[in-house]
């Protein structure tokens, strides 16, 4: 791999960068999304004395606001500073520290997580492997209920239990993402414009690219409750995990789209258990049927169509509260 593919993957994968810094022993590491990674240097304490600049470009362009023999560069040029180091060397040490191999720079070393531009294509199927992310992420955040999510239904119990936080710099409501394992593998987060549209500012976007196929949004934190219920309720998005939570309702889990992966299949299928299909408002019954159709007759299995009209728009199933709930589930469909 040349240095220009290292960088570009970078860019795609700041939490890369982030590991980077830790082993440089910088401090006070965080993100901002879409924007730049920033950090305070090991003996200092200026939290953005350290900033590379992913906003725009895949050079990522370092600066050091504290230290004026630094010359500027790259975030390679900032491990050779760091390091006291020469060019090679510096290369050297990042391929090592992201298990990359330079013997021929087309080379690719196929380490746990490096698989490389290729990876990313239309087929979620194809895209790589979630990368867990420390934990120590949480640092860079207010971890407190929102107002806005209070407002949608989602109750301060709920926040706190998920880990809800809230990100002061970007403005954004942030939903941890992980996996069946409980491992953090990134926030979602929502900002909190409502002129977002205007502003042309993403409403939701990922703190760290993740592959949502691999995803069940609740599942690790709902698994016993399903298990023990017997079923499975399936919904679109994790607003819609958090509302049911907040009703009292533990077995529900998000696809974070409306279509199944074959990953997010299995993963239901092994709980062996019945499931319920509750997409959005916007989303027409065949639609569903094709959706719950993959589940063939490994289960019993229902979807839930608004044939009342109780909802509107894209709303989803929990949207407006328990009783539009309940309706919604006592009329549900069973497809054989």
């Amino acid at each position: 791999m040349d240095i220009a593919e290292v960088k570009k993957y970078l860019h795609e994968n700041p939490s890369l960068i982030i590991n980077l810094l830790e082993k440089l022993n910088c401090t006070h590491i965080k993100l901002i999304p879409n924007k730049r990674v920033q950090c305070a240097l090991p003996d200092g304490d200026n939290p953005t004395s350290v900033q590379v600049i992913l906003a725009n470009n895949e050079k990522l362009n370092t600066v050091v606001h504290t230290r004026s023999e630094y010359d500027g560069g790259d975030i390679l040029n900032f491990v050779e500073y760091m390091l006291k180091c020469s060019k090679k060397e510096s290369r050297n040490w990042v391929g090592s520290a992201l298990g990359i191999n330079y013997i021929n720079p087309s080379f690719i070393h196929k380490s746990r997580f490096l698989n490389i531009l290729d990876d990313f294509s239309s087929n979620d199927e194809d895209l790589q492997h979630n990368i867990p992310i420390s934990e120590n992420s949480f640092h860079q955040f207010i971890k407190s209920p929102h107002i806005i999510f209070i407002k949608d239904r989602i109750s301060n119990e709920v926040q706190r239990k998920m880990n809800i936080c809230y990100d002061i710099e970007d403005s954004r409501i942030l939903i941890p993402i992980r996996d069946t394992e409980g491992q953090l593998i990134t926030f979602k987060g929502r900002t909190v414009h409502k002129d977002y549209i205007e502003k042309d500012i993403p409403k939701y976007l990922a703190y760290y690219n993740y592959n949502a196929s691999e995803i069940l949004y609740g599942y690790f934190e709902n698994y016993w409750d399903i298990v023990e219920l017997g079923e499975a309720i399936v919904v679109e998005s994790e607003k819609a995990v958090l509302q049911a939570m907040s009703m009292g309702i533990n077995n529900v889990v998000a696809l974070s789209k409306n279509v199944i992966s074959k990953t997010q299949l299995d993963l239901l299928l092994e709980l062996q258990v019945n499931v319920v299909l509750a997409l959005d408002k916007d989303i027409n019954k065949n639609h569903m049927l094709l959706e719950i159709e993959k589940f063939s007759n490994f289960c019993n299995k229902s979807i839930i169509y608004d044939s009342d009209e109780l909802l509107v728009g894209k709303q989803s199933p929990f949207d407006c509260g328990i009783e539009i709930w309940n309706k919604l589930y006592e009329n549900k469909v069973e497809v054989r």
